[in-house]
């Protein structure tokens, strides 16, 4: 092939431009530093640079993380010493306090310092960093009005709901009371059960005179209707009733009769000497005291409960038992006095108590064929005490199924969480399933899930009045199934001589119910545990003890239940299924919460829309809340996924030391109140001996004096905080140091007993929940036990000292382990800085220039120029002659 000039030009020129651009570039690389100013120069190279690149800024962001973290670190150790500070503060203050030459007033100044502590801690947990909250976890901030930082002083910590008292319930049959209204038409009522399906009552002539106030002949009639309707497994049933005329008044003598009921015979002779009320009161009593023999209880007519005033009024024990009671032997004269004749009566239209029962042998349900409630209100059908609404309609009330109070499957769902039937505990004798402790279990076997607790306030009773002096025997008074008096027993007016409260007391280990009375002589009942409280009372036993409240004293029969309080650390939802037009939520009711914000507090709760969202942030004087994040710690990204913590929560940092709790009861004993807890620092010899006869023992016997001290109890878990004063009576010549122990033993929220060492100790059943102060002191007991007020602030500022201490070991780890995390930042800093080092080595490696190479491939670059110009020249030379 031919070599052309215009060829060999071309070359050269080609030659020569590949040499001026790699003089170029190592110009370029030698004035910037850098290998590669594009992609193209060394696509290797630059992909690796760009990694490094982007390394080094993850690291640089890592570095500035660590710089925050130290500062986070820093100002967190700054404030938990200066809480420590406090602290020790405190320490010494109280130990000021404790000097016998302080008095009251100065305690109070001093109390108002411990105060000033607590507000200072306070201050220091809202330490901010960078406007960071450091001890408030994830929720460095946010706050609201209400919620103004993570500390918040005078209120209460956390979420919390109590629950009412459910009301008493009569075990006894229902009856429901038939009133003298208008007729009921034919298919008005319907009654429905699964064997018989729905049968509709006949027409009932309900409108009748009164008998004494009652409509037995209309209460008859219905009852005749309903059993002739062709129902088989419901019927109904009266209660049989018979009434003497009025008693004579001034009569007096003995009176002699046999009386036989569905239980059996009793052979009756008694005396009575008095006006008529007397007399017909003296007969009832009497009737009542074999009762239990009977079946049969009396009571006193008013002229509108079945008999004429001041006349004696008999019926069956036992709702809808319509057996014969019978009256015999009585002569002319007898019958004259107490206004009873012989007769053997069973109920009918002339002879019930105006109440219509119901049994059947499975859950039935009354049917209002108007669907208005109407029918069901003019026979009292409308509500049960035992029957829980079970369609979605009104007028349908079904009977049998579960009482209301009782917690079923699914009646109840906590923040979405649904809770299971409440089991049966293995104390209460009656309604087992529907006491506090059931339901309390029920909640908290899914407290896990819903963060929901409850706990319970025990069951208690004050009686309607004082003790009235007369006879107790069995069947008088049944607590918990346990018959108090096997034998007959006198009781004194104000059980003086405490023969009934030791009684009550004697049999504590088998019913679960401890007994006290009050300076007045009344009698306060209370379950020691979540257990059910049932209380039998003849109506002499009513009469005597008035624990069951009846007015005027009748027999009665009650079961009281403990009530519930639901707490959480965050805002929690109750929620439950509405029955019926009304809109009853029966899951709430069962906690005693149905109702609207009247009853549970809340302020978005609407009566009958079945949900509360427990919300409220509760004041409460003293007490601090923590508003803050309990869950997770705030802390620093050192890697993709890695972090580390840089302060604690407040909750871990600052609560769990308990210093707030320490430093309020400190702030309350030293103005003299709120005490959890003394021991009597006399020891006694013999704490049966009366104290009227020197035989106690007691080291610090002082004179004791007929007379009295109160004992308060506050419940500061309640909001408001619940208070109960109770004063218990001291009498010399009856009451040993271990009586006096018993009656305060017997209030609610308090423990009293004699140790081991025979000295006094009394504290709180619940020392978080429960506080008490004792006062006015006029039998000198408080002071001769050495429990009194000064020995009580005492102790209680020695427990505040050894809580104090406690605190401060408390605090003191934190701050070491503050300091193990700035030793970690550090480390952490050092392996960042190195790292940083070694990438940009590795980075200069990849990308910065070889300054020696560059320059000598710069000079082989222009040598090669030169050489390339020498050689071209002669190449065209030589080519022009050619061509010439």
């Amino acid at each position: 092939m031919r070599t052309t000039l215009n060829t060999i030009y071309s070359n050269i020129n080609n030659n020569l431009n590949n040499i001026r651009t790699d003089l170029h570039n190592i110009n370029n690389r030698i004035s910037s530093g850098l290998r590669m100013s594009k992609i193209s120069d060394d696509p290797v190279a630059m992909a690796n640079a760009l990694g490094m690149r982007s390394s080094l800024a993850g690291i640089s962001q890592y570095q500035d993380n660590l710089d925050y973290g130290s500062s986070i670190i820093n100002g967190s150790e700054s404030a938990l010493t200066q809480i420590k500070e406090q602290i020790g503060q405190a320490r010494v203050t109280l130990l000021q306090a404790k000097n016998s030459s302080v008095n009251t007033d100065q305690r109070q100044n001093i109390a108002t310092v411990i105060r000033n502590y607590k507000e200072q801690i306070v201050t220091l947990g809202n330490t901010r960093i960078d406007g960071k909250y450091v001890f408030g976890g994830h929720r460095t901030s946010g706050y609201t009005e209400v919620e103004p930082a993570p500390f918040v002083l005078d209120k209460i910590d956390g979420y919390r709901i109590n629950g009412t008292m459910i009301e008493p319930r009569n075990p006894d049959s229902p009856g429901w009371l038939v009133e003298n209204t208008a007729d009921l038409p034919n298919g008005a009522l319907q009654i429905t059960n699964a064997t018989d399906g729905t049968i509709a009552v006949p027409f009932t002539d309900l409108t009748n005179p009164l008998t004494d106030g009652l409509n037995m002949a209309g209460t008859a009639n219905l009852r005749d209707s309903i059993n002739a309707s062709g129902l088989t497994e419901t019927s109904a049933s009266l209660t049989t009733l018979v009434s003497g005329n009025s008693a004579a008044p001034g009569g007096s003598g003995t009176i002699s009769f046999d009386l036989t009921g569905v239980d059996g015979t009793v052979s009756l002779n008694f005396t009575v000497d008095g006006n008529a009320i007397e007399t017909a009161h003296k007969t009832v009593e009497e009737i009542n005291r074999v009762s239990d023999q009977t079946g049969i209880r009396a009571y006193r007519g008013n002229g509108s409960n079945g008999g004429p005033n001041n006349s004696v009024v008999l019926r069956n024990n036992r709702d809808g038992e319509e057996g014969v009671i019978q009256i015999a032997g009585l002569n002319a004269s007898e019958t004259n006095r107490i206004g009873l004749v012989d007769v053997n009566q069973a109920a009918d239209a002339g002879h019930n108590t105006g109440f219509i029962s119901f049994s059947s042998s499975e859950p039935f349900t009354f049917n209002d064929s108007a669907y208005t409630d109407g029918t069901l209100q003019t026979l009292g059908l409308k509500e049960s005490y035992v029957g829980k609404t079970g369609t979605d309609t009104n007028g349908n009330p079904v009977y049998g199924i579960n009482h209301i109070g009782e917690l079923g499957e699914n009646d109840l769902r906590i923040n979405g969480i649904a809770i299971g039937a409440a089991a049966p505990d293995s104390n209460s004798i009656l309604y087992p399933s529907e006491s506090a402790t059931a339901k309390a279990d029920a909640i908290n076997a899914k407290s896990g899930e819903t963060g929901v607790t409850a706990s319970i306030t025990p069951a208690y009773v004050l009686a309607g009045a004082v003790v009235e002096g007369g006879t107790l025997a069995s069947g008088d008074l049944i607590i918990n199934g346990v018959d108090i008096f096997a034998n007959s027993t006198t009781i004194q007016n104000q059980d003086s001589d405490n023969t009934l409260l030791n009684a009550i007391n004697a049999q504590e280990g088998k019913t679960g119910v401890a007994a006290t009375r009050d300076a007045e002589g009344t009698i306060l009942l209370k379950a020691i545990d979540g257990r059910n409280l049932h209380i039998e009372t003849s109506f002499q036993g009513e009469n005597i003890t008035h624990i069951n409240g009846a007015n005027p004293p009748a027999a009665a029969n009650q079961v009281y239940m403990g009530r519930l309080q639901l707490h959480s650390d965050q805002v929690f939802n109750l929620e439950t299924d509405l029955f019926g037009l009304d809109k009853q939520e029966y899951g709430l009711e069962a906690l005693g919460l149905s109702g609207g914000k009247l009853i549970s507090g809340e302020t978005g709760d609407l009566a009958g829309d079945g949900k509360i969202t427990v919300q409220q942030v509760v004041e409460k004087s003293g007490s601090v809340r923590y508003a803050g994040d309990r869950e997770e710690n705030l802390a620093i990204k050192t890697g993709r996924t890695d972090q580390m913590a840089i302060s604690s929560n407040g909750e871990e940092a600052i609560m769990s030391t308990e210093i707030f709790g320490v430093l309020t009861q400190l702030e309350d004993n030293l103005r003299g109140v709120n005490y959890h807890q003394v021991t009597g620092i006399y020891s006694a010899g013999d704490t049966t001996a009366k104290l009227d006869s020197g035989l106690t023992g007691l080291e610090g016997e002082d004179e004791f004096k007929d007379g009295s001290f109160t004992v308060k109890v506050k419940d500061h878990e309640h909001s408001p905080p619940e208070e109960m004063e109770f004063t218990i009576s001291v009498n010399t010549d009856q009451d040993s140091l271990n009586s006096v122990a018993v009656k305060i033993n017997g209030i609610p929220g308090m423990e009293a007993y004699w140790n081991d060492n025979n000295q006094l100790e009394m504290h709180s059943t619940e020392p978080g929940r429960y506080s008490f102060t004792v006062s006015k002191d006029t039998s000198n007991f408080l002071k001769s036990t050495g429990t009194d007020s000064e020995k009580m602030q005492m102790q209680a500022l020695d427990d505040g000292l050894a809580g104090l201490e406690e605190s401060f070991n408390r605090i003191t780890t934190h701050i070491s382990n503050f300091g193990a995390r700035a030793n970690r930042i550090d480390v952490q800093k050092q392996i960042f800085d190195t790292l940083e080092l070694r990438v940009n080595e590795n980075l200069s490696t990849v990308q910065d220039t070889d300054y020696t190479k560059a320059i000598m491939d710069l000079k082989a670059a222009e040598t090669a120029y030169q050489a390339a110009l020498s050689s071209a020249s002669k190449t065209m030379q030589l080519s022009l002659v050619d061509y010439l």
